[in-house]
């Protein structure tokens, strides 16, 4: 097993694990000794009780909660924008975001309102003005389509990120109610453990084109970073489909 290859908290588990399950091989086998040799057993019996006490000690540290890493948020937002950028042009990282009167979300992407223009910007430069005009909140161009709390909060307290789809060529579809049903339906199959589990929970707002993902709890590691960009990359993965 290669430790350079492995996050932080897994080679910890990695180590606890062997740790304890190395003391309590020992303890055992001195265990044995110390039966087998009756009074001679002293060493035997010493080390029994020193490696089975290591095996309660190890124990207690997996036990412990595992502590966030540092600059979380900051993790969450890199990995976030990276996800936006490489599914570019088809959303941009919303620029002059509008925050909705004590709302909840102060961050997000738009998408484009006509698909087909998609393959004519795809050597669209980040630096040209033109993206600007694209990933503007009040563009024509594009259309509100994912909405985040601020990334500090999503590592903090349970939170839900709202998707949206109200651009032309969806609310010309006549079945779009249906369409954002079978979406629903969609993530529910795709993610029926952490559904199951509680972990999230997608709900339509009303009769709408919008729905929300609920996360139930904060995000405290990369895994459950990933996890939500799974999430949103699937839901994404849909639209294209139908878009």
């Amino acid at each position: 097993m290669k430790f350079k290859n492995m996050e932080k908290d897994e080679i910890r588990d990695w180590v606890e694990t062997f740790i304890g399950g190395g003391c309590g091989i020992i303890a055992i086998i001195a265990a044995i000794v110390e039966y087998k040799l009756g009074d001679n057993g002293a060493v035997a019996g010493l080390m029994k009780d020193v490696f089975g006490t290591a095996v309660v000690v190890v124990l207690l540290f997996m036990a412990m909660p595992k502590r966030k890493p540092r600059n979380l948020a900051k993790i969450l937002e890199e990995k976030v924008e990276a996800w936006g950028f490489s599914n570019a042009p088809m959303i941009f990282k919303t620029e002059g975001f509008v925050c909705a009167k004590e709302g909840k979300y102060t961050q997000g992407f738009v998408l484009l309102q006509n698909p087909s223009k998609y393959l004519t910007l795809l050597d669209l430069d980040k630096n040209n003005p033109e993206w600007h005009t694209y990933a503007n909140y009040t563009s024509k161009q594009t259309g509100k389509f994912l909405d985040f709390p601020p990334y500090e909060e999503m590592v903090s307290k349970s939170f839900d990120i709202l998707f949206v789809l109200e651009q032309k060529h969806f609310k010309d579809k006549e079945d779009i109610k249906d369409i954002i049903d079978n979406i629903i339906k969609a993530i529910e199959n795709r993610f029926k453990k952490e559904v199951a589990n509680e972990i999230i929970e997608v709900r339509r707002i009303g009769n709408s084109e919008k729905f929300t993902v609920e996360f139930k709890s904060e995000i405290s590691n990369k895994k459950e970073v990933e996890f939500l960009i799974s999430v949103v990359d699937y839901i994404l993965s849909l639209v294209k489909v139908i878009a």
